[in-house]
């Protein structure tokens, strides 16, 4: 009998954003494939678990450390999802086995389209979140996503949208959206810059804070010294906050822990385990780093996207890993 990761979503009831993502993450490492379950590692390895849906590659800002800066240049054609592209993406044997889609951009929030989006994958029965800066949020809007099945949402914040997110949180705790459903997220190199979006946070009654840091470092210009210091410093920051707020706060996995969870290379990357990136074109990633410009294949032609996906699991990481800046290979 197939077991699907079906089960997973019926188990977690559509309510459990964290929950529903490390499940599928753990369920894929290398230590699950060893245990003598690689069936089940196969089938699923070939029928990625998480969708990021880039819908627009339309966005008002650009954000420093923007994993898809390079699809967002100003000289290059806007693209965005239509209704053809979308019911290609549904129809695909890609799409059989997803029980989370990420909808991104680009800014999702330019697409006139996403409420219709977002109803057409809540149909098949996935846990559906948005990633997005909210600038264009309207109280309008957030009603019609609420009523379109949206799961969760996800706000990136900066200083100058924090009035956005507080009238977003009223607007939820009005009836508008389930505040248990918003996170808030935070990039910075500073810890003080972290410290204090998690103070905003929790002042505005976020629930959820996730934060990261980045470095764009060069490979010959890595000092482990100062990336231990570092990742210490921020981990120490993540057990004061949690003691400090009664909130979910989890930082989130980077570039720095790449390096020092395996040394230049890791054997494995969490990222290119159960993810692919579907670009509004249609193209692929096969992690949510490497962008669909890598020529993967698209969603009629992927075999090239999962075969990297397997290599993944070795200790033999492919060459094109070396320049992603989450490995610390840039």
């Amino acid at each position: 009998m197939k077991i699907r990761s079906r089960i997973i979503l019926d188990l977690v009831k559509d309510r459990d954003y964290r929950l529903l993502s490390k499940i599928s993450v753990y369920m894929l490492t290398p230590v699950y494939r060893k245990t003598g379950l690689a069936g089940i590692y196969k089938y699923i390895i070939n029928r990625p678990t998480n969708v990021h849906l880039l819908i627009t590659t339309k966005c008002n800002r650009r954000c420093e450390g923007c994993m898809y800066s390079d699809l967002l240049n100003e000289k290059r054609e806007i693209k965005k999802l239509n209704q053809e592209n979308l019911n290609t993406i549904l129809n695909s044997p890609l799409f059989k086995n997803p029980i989370w889609v990420s909808v991104k951009g680009g800014e999702p929030l330019t697409h006139s389209g996403l409420p219709d989006i977002i109803k057409r994958l809540k149909e098949r029965k996935v846990f559906v979140s948005l990633t997005t800066n909210a600038d264009l949020f309207t109280r309008e809007i957030l009603q019609e996503l609420r009523d379109a099945g949206l799961s969760w949402i996800n706000i990136s914040y900066y200083n100058d949208n924090a009035e956005m997110i507080k009238q977003i949180v009223s607007w939820a705790e009005a009836g508008v959206f389930d505040p248990q459903r918003i996170s808030m997220h935070k990039h910075s190199r500073s810890t003080r810059e972290i410290s204090d979006a998690c103070d905003f946070a929790h002042k505005v009654g976020i629930r959820h804070f996730y934060f990261g840091h980045f470095d764009d470092y060069a490979a010959e210009e890595v000092d482990v010294q100062h990336i231990q210091n570092k990742v210490a410093a921020f981990k120490e920051l993540e057990n004061t906050l949690r003691l400090q707020y009664d909130m979910d706060i989890e930082m989130l996995p980077d570039n720095a822990h790449g390096y020092l969870l395996g040394g230049n290379v890791r054997p494995y990357c969490y990222n290119g385990i159960s993810y692919i990136n579907i670009a509004p074109d249609l193209s692929l990633a096969p992690c949510c780093v490497i962008g669909p410009e890598e020529k993967w294949g698209t969603v009629g032609k992927y075999d090239e996207a999962l075969r990297f996906k397997e290599s993944l699991h070795s200790n033999t990481v492919p060459a094109i890993c070396k320049r992603c800046s989450y490995l610390m290979q840039r």
